[in-house]
């Protein structure tokens, strides 16, 4: 099993959770600011006390041997000299410091060691062979074209100009990956993560292919769009007009067909991948989103049940996927969560079960008919109790009941109810949370049990 990246260890020093760059300027002018006080609050007490103190006495002439034009004579002008001294000598330290730091955190963001300008190779390159004969695989793309919904124009997304901060992004979600109990789980041998193919594309030519004598960039290569409301990147396959949906299937599985034709069946005209990250670096869009995974209902699957008391959800965990779930990933967002969270939506499905928010009562008119797994409604929210019992999952011949989250304080007249959390005190990484979070229990089971059938195919 092929690794091309190295999770280094939990406790490393060279690892929390992210480290990132310094700014050379800011942080020398912190620097050099701090060291001129020192250096006037000492020659201010040489001043008051005279030379004589042994250790005042002691510092000032160090100074006086490294700052030209300071004196041990200690007066006015000493104070003036050492305040510019200190600040320039400290200021310089500061800037090579940070330059130093941005030089060797580069090697290992988000505590993970992936080889050296990876992302300098047009062709697709592979992180990470899996395990099996068709391994789950996910490919982190760079988004060649960026489209406007607002304007309807097309140009190139400006992370071709950073391969840096795209190594940066993939790290991030790898470090997701491997933050996450469900596919990281730990003192585990060979775990889901150590199962996946995770293959990567940075090829700034693709914005460059075709251009036409306008030079606008072609629509073809524009793998997510700057939504016209807020400050959403939506990736293609599926993109939301009002209460209709845009269906953009055919040029994702094109792009995929096209520039990584090894994970692309042209006989069944599916994707090989199962979900795609596509980084972008839209500066004026930075809120990532995702869409479901569509799934080749043709083939097999692992069958489950879901069984809500008033109604029953018979599905299954389809091996194949027709078009991939994909996850358009702002640049510019730092956060740990996000990758993970946005993960979970896309390797969920339109058709065998969807993994929604939690942070919000309704859900969008186009994807209420996606049978849902951790929501549930109810009608009249004031005459109809959280039930105890979220659902009764049934799956592989084993039956588990998981309980309603009661512990939540959602609004009282909100529909929607949600699975139980493991620890209460953790919130679910599909719902609000800071720096701690957990899939609830029944996210965590039917992810569980839907990357063991695919990692099992073949």
């Amino acid at each position: 099993m092929t690794r091309n990246y190295e999770v280094l260890g939990e406790h490393s020093l060279l690892s929390p959770a992210e480290r990132p760059n310094l700014s050379m300027l800011d942080f020398g002018l912190a620097v050099g600011t701090i060291w001129a006080l020192v250096v006037v609050l000492f020659t201010a007490m040489g001043i008051n006390a005279g030379p004589g103190t042994p250790a005042i006495g002691s510092f000032l002439i160090f100074l006086s041997a490294i700052y030209p034009g300071y004196s041990p004579l200690f007066t006015t002008v000493d104070l003036l000299t050492g305040l510019i001294g200190g600040f320039v000598h400290g200021y310089l330290f500061g800037a090579l410091a940070a330059f130093l730091y941005n030089i060797w955190r580069g090697e290992q963001p988000f505590g993970i060691k992936l080889p050296r300008d990876f992302a300098g190779a047009p062709e697709p390159f592979l992180l990470s062979a899996g395990s099996g004969k068709h391994p789950y695989t996910i490919a982190i793309i760079a988004n060649p074209v960026l489209e406007s919904e607002a304007s309807g124009e097309f140009r190139h997304d400006p992370i071709l100009e950073h391969p840096r901060l795209f190594q940066a992004k993939v790290a991030a979600i790898i470090a997701g990956f491997a933050q996450d109990a469900v596919l990281n789980p730990r003192k585990t041998k060979n775990t889901f993560l150590d199962q996946m193919r995770i293959i990567t594309l940075f090829n700034p030519k693709l914005a460059e292919a075709e251009m036409p004598a306008s030079h606008e960039p072609p629509s073809k290569h524009a793998l997510c769009r700057e939504a016209d409301y807020g400050i959403i990147v939506e990736p293609l396959q599926r993109l939301y007009r009002g209460e209709t949906v845009e269906v953009q299937e055919e040029r994702l599985l094109n792009f995929i067909a096209d520039n990584l034709p090894k994970y692309f069946d042209a006989a069944t005209k599916t994707s090989l991948i199962d979900v795609v990250y596509v980084v972008t670096g839209s500066k004026t869009h930075t809120r990532s989103s995702a869409r479901y995974t569509i799934a080749d209902d043709a083939r097999p699957g692992a069958e489950f049940e879901l069984d809500f008391g008033d109604e029953k959800l018979k599905r299954r965990h389809a091996l194949y996927t027709r078009v991939p779930g994909m996850v358009a990933y702002s640049a510019w967002d730092n956060r740990l969560k996000t990758p993970i969270h946005e993960f979970a939506h896309a390797m969920s499905s339109t058709t065998n079960g969807a993994i929604l928010d939690e942070y919000y009562d309704d859900t969008l008119t186009q994807l209420r008919q996606a049978p849902a797994i951790n929501k549930h409604y109810r009608e009249k929210p004031a005459e109809q109790p959280l039930p105890k019992q979220f659902a009764v999952y049934t799956a592989a011949g084993k039956t588990a009941p998981f309980r309603t989250d009661r512990g939540r304080h959602e609004p009282v007249a909100w529909k929607t109810y949600v699975p139980a959390r493991e620890n209460i005190t953790v919130p679910c990484t599909m719902d609000f949370s800071e720096e701690e979070f957990a899939f609830d229990l029944l996210i965590s089971q039917y992810m569980r049990d839907r990357l063991a059938a695919k990692a099992g195919r073949g």
